[in-house]
């Protein structure tokens, strides 16, 4: 049997920090399914219509990220990457009322 995911395992996990973003996006999107009993459904492949809110995501990762940095090696691609993510995760936004993606996901976990 599979142990549970937590917020603390992932942080403490010897993942790269962009697989730790990944199973934070899972842990997120498992909580919020059961929380608010809400049906999972895939949208179809190669349809980004319908996927903006990735669209906009990974532009804004090209603009604040990619096509600022330059990479030496892959350590330092990941040392970077880790920074932005730190950054990228901790910001305010508008569109959540002023909170973080990493307010929110601890919002969702401690009421779940």
């Amino acid at each position: 049997m599979a142990r549970k995911m937590t917020l603390c395992h992932i942080e403490k996990s010897g993942c790269s920090p962009a697989e730790r973003e990944q199973k934070l996006i899972e842990l997120l999107n498992r909580k919020v399914i059961k929380v608010h009993n809400v049906q999972h459904e895939l949208i179809p492949p190669r349809t980004p219509w319908h996927n903006g809110k990735v669209e906009r995501s990974h532009r804004n990762d090209r603009r604040y990220f990619y096509n600022w940095e330059k990479f030496a090696s892959v350590k330092d691609l990941n040392r970077k990457l880790k920074d932005h993510l730190h950054w990228s995760n901790r910001k305010p936004m508008r569109t959540l009322g002023g909170k973080s993606l990493l307010d929110l996901l601890r919002e969702i976990l401690s009421n779940a």
